[in-house]
């Protein structure tokens, strides 16, 4: 069974993907969402939450009752700043451990069901890889769950720090 979590990555990455072949140039409208889920082969609902993805990462802006146009189409992988690309892995989970608590705190006073249910699918995708012992597609989940959770306070600096860490981790 293909989770939802799953589903929704690939939609970005390929969506991202389009952007950065230049499918669609700055200030354009993407396709309706029926059309363009059609396209896609998959659910509407999938549709939305990579539209989410993709407006949290400043690429695209969803604009209720006109459509979705697209804000930045060089999609280039952020790169670690030298001082993060120089950590150790432990000077990563101390920094996390840190951070953590306060964000997930924060998380909590705003968080809907249906983030929650988003950030469980997430676990779950790390638990089913972990117990069939793919060590990649763990980490891939582990670095998702983060980014998912920081992407949820909305603070851009938040976020920047999990793409930071999550880059040097990759690395």
């Amino acid at each position: 069974m293909i989770s939802t979590s799953t589903v929704v990555n690939s939609v970005v990455e390929k969506l991202r993907a389009a952007l950065k072949r230049g499918q669609w140039r700055q200030g354009e409208m993407l396709p309706g969402q029926r059309e363009l889920a059609e396209q896609m082969g998959i659910s509407r609902p999938s549709l939305r939450e990579a539209v989410i993805v993709l407006e949290t990462l400043g690429l695209v802006r969803s604009m209720p009752g006109k459509g979705v146009v697209v804000l930045e189409t060089s999609v280039n992988e952020p790169q670690a700043s030298d001082a993060v690309a120089d950590a150790s892995l432990e000077d990563i989970l101390q920094l996390r451990y840190t951070l953590e608590p306060f964000i997930v705190g924060l998380v909590a006073q705003s968080i809907s069901s249906k983030e929650v249910g988003q950030l469980r699918l997430t676990l779950m995708d790390m638990r089913e890889a972990l117990d069939a012992g793919d060590a990649e597609a763990g980490m891939n989940a582990y670095l998702n769950f983060h980014e998912e959770l920081f992407a949820l306070t909305s603070n851009p600096i938040f976020q920047n720090v999990v793409q930071q860490t999550s880059n040097a981790l990759k690395q």
